[in-house]
């Protein structure tokens, strides 16, 4: 398991997933929550999902890896999921204020999405990014 921080932003998802065992760990990272995990099937993902609701444990992005996402830098992926998040959210009809970060998946700014980035004014726990599998 490798935990990214922000110095991660601009590496791609694969870079980070061959970094040392516990790369991250303990430091402090600006970026959003996401636990992306590869080596599971569907059922697993939705079991260890479920099971982290059940606990109440913070809420977060979530996401399997596939050779697209692996080639992409972390802030894109990172942004994708965002998006996901919020078009499957009954917030955006609310009207409720979103944040983005400034760049999606092909690196243009996504003024119409939002513009203020995650990075600012929050620091978040560790984030995961689990390469266990085969």
């Amino acid at each position: 398991m490798v935990f990214a921080t922000g110095a991660d932003m601009d590496r791609t998802v694969g870079e980070i997933l061959t970094s040392a065992p516990g790369h991250g760990r303990g430091e402090e990272s600006p970026l959003p929550r996401a636990t992306v995990l590869s080596g599971v099937t569907e059922k697993e993902l939705s079991t260890i999902m479920a099971a982290w609701k059940h606990l109440g444990l913070p809420r977060q992005n979530w996401a399997t890896l596939t050779p697209t996402s692996e080639g992409w830098p972390l802030i894109d992926l990172l942004t994708e999921l965002d998006l996901e998040r919020v078009a499957l959210s009954p917030k955006v009809l609310s009207g409720s204020p979103l944040h983005f970060p400034v760049r999606n998946h092909l690196g243009r700014a996504a003024p119409e999405l939002g513009h203020s980035h995650p990075n600012l004014g929050r620091l978040a726990a560790h984030r995961p990014l689990d390469r266990a599998g085969p």
